[in-house]
Parts: structure tokens; C-alpha cells; sequence
């Protein structure tokens, strides 16, 4: 379990979250969904121990489970490939691919059929507006 009491993030001298209490049970799934900026992966962060927040606190029990939203968080040339991503709107079109993947994974039938044709139509999308170079670009 896990509880947050008051905690309060920042980004310098930026509020990003500001006296939030809450508690997650043992079995719960959380996800959070904001816009770029707002302290998502901060607050992950925070709650999976790899972070502290500015104010409050946060007691964990038992074993908490963490996926990073990417693996090499940390890495420059990530940082820089998501900047570049963001700044020409591919983003989305990523953020997209990943659910249909997911959909393409895990559906059947006529779910995992449109899941397919609309990665499809994404992937080109993100290839002829440049999506791949971005690592190239970046590096």
C-alpha cells in the first residue's frame, strides 16, 4: 500500500502538484493522464522511491511494482529523441502506435483486425513526417 499526505512537487521553482493526499490498496493499477509537463513521471517516480517529493510524505508497504515509461530513463539521447518528437507533434502518433499495439497483442478478432489497419495508417504517418529520424537527429 501506499500513501501520499501533503505532498507537494516542483520543477524548479514551479508547483507541479500542491498538498495531494491519496492512498493506493494493495492490488490497485493506477495510471495517471495530464498534459506534457504536469508531473506524471515526477509523481511515478516519487511513489515507486525513486524520487522525493518537495513536501509530504509518502510510506510505501509491501513490494510496489514499476514500469518506467521508458526503460533508459536518464538517457540523453532519449530525452532529446522525445523533444524532437514533441515539438513536431509525433508524440500522439507514437503515444497511438503504443496503444494499438497493445490492442493488436491482446484483442481478437475484428478488435485485433481495425487495431492492425490503424497501425498501419499510423506508422506511415509517423515514417513520412519523419518519426524514425528522430533517433538519428537526436544522436
Amino acid at each position: 500500500m501506499i500513501t501520499a499526505t501533503g505532498i507537494e512537487l516542483r520543477a524548479g521553482a514551479r508547483i507541479l502538484i500542491e498538498s495531494a493526499s491519496f492512498r493506493i490498496a494493495k492490488g490497485d493499477r493506477i495510471g495517471l493522464v495530464g498534459r506534457n509537463g504536469a508531473g506524471k513521471t515526477t509523481l511515478t517516480k516519487c511513489l515507486a522511491g525513486e524520487g522525493t517529493p518537495a513536501g509530504g510524505t509518502i510510506t510505501r508497504s509491501g513490494e510496489v511494482g514499476y514500469l518506467p515509461q521508458d526503460p533508459r530513463t536518464g538517457d540523453l539521447d532519449v530525452l532529446a529523441r522525445d523533444r524532437i518528437l514533441s515539438a513536431r507533434g509525433l508524440d500522439e502518433i507514437l503515444r497511438k502506435m503504443h496503444e494499438n499495439e497493445d490492442r493488436m497483442a491482446n484483442g481478437k478478432g475484428a478488435t485485433r483486425e481495425k487495431a492492425m489497419k490503424k497501425y498501419e495508417r499510423l506508422e506511415t504517418e509517423f515514417l513520412t513526417k519523419g518519426g524514425y529520424a528522430a533517433e538519428a537527429e537526436a544522436a
